[in-house]
């Protein structure tokens, strides 16, 4: 007696890949066979994996931008909307590490979980993609924006001294006599060159830079 099923797709969507042909056999009492893959691709979900030294600083809601390889002068924009609370390795546990493309850096965070290797956490945002230049499997270099500022002094980064223990940063001012002061400032968010200065100096006044014999303050500007 031969026995006849009708198969639905749960959505609508492109045929990205066929993994059952037409006339095979297929068995459902153990695993549920996957008949085909189907994908959205007018809108695209970007995953990233970070570093645990960089996780702490990432949340959901922040903004998060890539380019790719094929286009590096064209960036894309989305928002974090999961943030995962374990690593990659725990759902990847009892499984090989074999394998190229993702599986490969997921052989490795799963060591991590052990201490051999490093830990990535998985971040997800979704870009819109009307044009369908973005493709399934993509490589993209993200960047995502920890903290902004607009209209504030900033100093060169290279200005910063020590860190004491109360957070705040040395710094060298020069006086009108030409000796050199030392100040402590609070600073806030950095893109490495710059660093915002929340209190300590004046608009205007000169630090001294291992570059340079001193810089000024910059005035009001934007840290991204």
């Amino acid at each position: 007696m031969s026995l006849y099923t009708k198969i639905l797709a749960p959505i609508d969507g492109d045929v990205v890949a066929v993994l059952t042909q037409e006339g095979q056999t297929v068995v459902a009492s153990q695993i549920v066979p996957e008949i085909l893959k189907l994908a959205q691709l007018d809108r695209m979900i970007v995953k990233t994996q970070i570093g645990e030294a960089d996780i702490d600083g990432v949340k959901v809601g922040q903004s998060a931008s890539f380019v790719t390889m094929s286009d590096p002068g064209k960036r894309y924009y989305g928002t974090l909307r999961v943030v995962d609370v374990v690593p990659q390795s725990y759902s990847e546990l009892g499984k090989g590490s074999g394998g190229g493309g993702s599986q490969g850096k997921s052989g490795s965070a799963t060591g991590g979980a052990t201490g051999a290797g490093p830990v990535y956490y998985n971040a997800l945002f979704d870009v819109p993609n009307p044009d369908r230049i973005l493709r399934v499997g993509k490589t993209v270099e993200v960047s995502i924006v920890l903290g902004a500022a607009k209209g504030v002094l900033a100093v060169p980064t290279a200005a910063l001294g020590d860190q004491g223990a109360d957070g705040t940063f040395t710094v060298q001012v020069p006086s009108a006599d030409g000796k050199l002061q030392t100040r402590q400032i609070r600073a806030g968010v950095s893109n490495h060159a710059l660093t915002e200065v929340l209190d300590g100096l004046r608009e205007g006044e000169e630090v001294v830079t291992g570059e340079q014999a001193s810089a000024p303050v910059a005035g009001p500007g934007v840290l991204p």
